[in-house]
């Protein structure tokens, strides 16, 4: 009998005791979340485990337990080998020291001696029997950690663990629920099969957190009474609900209050396509330089308060060109959207760059063939 992609992870897992985490470049949320929680799991089943997050800044998700934990590069994670050809001489003994920061081979030779020729550099092998790849809807979005080491990618098995409508099925495994809230409550399932003992109150806070956030605290649509009761199940095993809430929802600095009044007072809407748009001038933040997580707490307060709504743009002016976010309702695409203007994204998120000398006019026509695109999307 085959088996279920959970019970295929659960073997990998079992068996392999170097195990590689990661996820989206720039992630955010129930990535960093997941992430966290299953290193904690992984290390408490005695395993070797790297969290390998590409990220500049965590946002509100500093306060979780183990965030120190994360590694933002592939930093000594592979021997650095020096390679000594034989070619010309032979080795007759060999010794090293470390003198004022530097560490020195003394290598002698038995005759003739090396050069400098003789020398070569490389890298050995990853030190990696698994990867698991969270909340990623493909290896393209995990940026440069796999543009720079494709191969050790396609070398390694695979395990992909996601809830998005995108996923690519990339993995040798794919633990992918499309019905699921989030990736954390994916994970609830895969730590309840290799032993629910492991749940403690940092995992079970972890997990929370990336529950809440994905569900805007309940509020999305993609909420479910599944959702509900493993949440129930984490705060008795646990979780710091109040902790969670107080730093994803309270805690806000002051260039997000700024950004949300600047929005907030500049929305429009158009009801008969349902899109609602709002603009934030290049000098409108007295010279504070706004960040993507600034720009991911708008857009998410507009995506939870805004009623019937099928698309959200936010208009970030710059000197020569306006930088646009677009957010999206389940049942559409905002990538698609994205992609009429040569930009990016995956499922409801994406983002473009539009240019011209009136840049008043260049958002009337990227507002203009987006509606139309909408148009054509309904009648379709």
């Amino acid at each position: 009998m085959e088996l279920t992609p959970k019970q295929q992870a659960v073997e990998l897992i079992r068996k392999n005791n170097n195990i590689l985490i990661t996820t989206l470049n720039n992630a955010k949320g129930d990535s960093i979340a997941s992430g966290l929680a299953l290193t904690s799991i992984l290390e408490k089943m005695g395993k070797k485990v790297t969290f390998l997050l590409n990220n500049e800044s965590y946002g509100n998700f500093k306060f979780l337990p183990g965030i120190e934990k994360a590694q933002k590069e592939f930093l000594g994670l592979r021997d650095f080998v020096i390679s000594l050809s034989l070619e010309k001489a032979e080795v007759d003994k060999i010794s090293y020291n470390s003198d004022q920061g530097k560490l020195n081979f003394f290598i002698s030779p038995k005759e003739a001696n090396f050069t400098s020729k003789d020398v070569s550099f490389s890298y050995g092998n990853f030190k990696f029997n698994v990867v698991i790849v969270l909340d990623s809807p493909d290896l393209e979005s995990l940026g440069a950690i796999h543009e720079n080491n494709a191969d050790f990618f396609y070398n390694q098995p695979v395990v992909n663990i996601d809830h998005h409508a995108g996923n690519d099925y990339f993995g040798a495994v794919n633990m992918v629920d499309l019905t699921a809230s989030s990736t954390s409550e994916i994970l609830v399932s895969l730590i309840e099969s290799l032993d629910p003992k492991l749940m403690d109150e940092n995992i079970a806070t972890c997990l929370l957190a990336g529950i809440i956030s994905d569900t805007r605290s309940f509020q999305n649509s993609n909420t479910t009474p599944k959702s509900l009761t493993i949440t129930a199940q984490l705060i008795a095993a646990g979780a710091n609900h109040e902790l969670v809430v107080k730093n994803l929802f309270k805690t806000k600095p002051f260039i997000t209050l700024k950004a949300w009044g600047k929005v907030l007072s500049s929305i429009e809407t158009d009801e008969n396509s349902k899109i609602l748009w709002s603009m934030i001038g290049k000098n409108d933040l007295d010279g504070f330089e706004i960040e993507k997580e600034v720009i991911d707490g708008v857009m998410d307060e507009l995506l939870s308060t805004a009623p019937n709504i099928n698309v959200y743009l936010l208009f970030l002016e710059r000197e020569n060109y306006i930088k646009v976010f677009v957010r999206t309702a389940r049942h559409i695409e905002a990538d698609k959207i994205s992609h009429l203007f040569g930009g990016t994204g995956k499922g409801q998120e994406g983002e473009f760059i539009i240019k011209g000398e009136d840049l008043s006019l260049v958002k009337q026509n990227a507002l203009n063939k987006i509606k139309e695109y909408l148009t054509q999307l309904n009648q379709g």
